[in-house]
């Protein structure tokens, strides 16, 4: 937008605009709430007791509120409701990765061969891409993939403690690895960590050229 079409970035200024983005978002979490409460409902509590006992079993840990049960298979039947809910969150996910995909190949195009903005501009806007693309994958790698692999491996009767447990450090991980990110990639965001560390001041000192007066009689 700001290489291509710049006059429609005052729509990120418009309380209409900024509304619809929120009210947008909003209803996609709604929606989501209420899949995850229908369809990852467990179908009787006899399921939900057999599956916190396994929990308990595995990691001496109770269980007992936000139980979501991810039961493919019943009896050798497809459950629809579970396959229906993981169908959904994959699909989030999929399409989700791939609109981030090609707006970045989009905007990488524009940049490129935008030809009213300086090398410097260029330059800068290929550096905020990339921060923002790196920041795109990092929870396509640290969130989305553990996810999607637990959700639909199942599907195919394979069960991997290691992965699950590999997941969980990733997941962890996620919260610190962004604003890792983002600060090797930006600058502005490296000097003030820098500053922080009351590194930045000594930086300038020892880069600075020295100066000297020579005065003659």
């Amino acid at each position: 937008t700001t290489v291509s079409r710049s006059h429609k970035i005052a729509l990120f200024s418009q309380i209409q605009f900024i509304v619809s983005l929120v009210s947008t978002s909003i209803l996609f979490q709604i929606t989501w709430f209420f899949a995850c409460l229908v369809l990852a409902r467990p179908e009787d509590e006899q399921e939900i007791r057999l599956y916190q006992s396994m929990f308990r079993e595995e990691y001496e840990r109770e269980t007992n509120e936000g139980c979501f049960i991810m039961n493919y298979w019943r009896e050798g039947s497809l459950s629809i409701r579970p396959f229906l809910l993981a169908v959904i969150a994959d699909g989030v996910e999929i399409v989700s990765f791939f609109v981030a995909a090609s707006l970045a190949v989009l905007t990488y195009q524009e940049i490129v061969k935008a030809q009213h903005i300086s090398e410097t501009i260029r330059a800068f806007q290929l550096r905020i891409l990339l921060a923002a693309s790196a920041q795109t994958l990092t929870p396509v790698l640290f969130v989305y993939s553990p996810y999607f692999v637990n959700v639909t491996i199942s599907l195919v009767h394979i069960y991997s403690p290691t992965f699950l447990a590999l997941s969980m450090v990733l997941l962890s991980c996620f919260p610190c690895i962004d604003a890792v990110v983002i600060i090797v990639l930006m600058r502005s965001y490296r000097d003030g960590l820098l500053r922080l560390l009351g590194r930045k001041d000594v930086q300038r000192i020892v880069g600075a050229a020295p100066s000297s007066t020579i005065t003659t009689s």
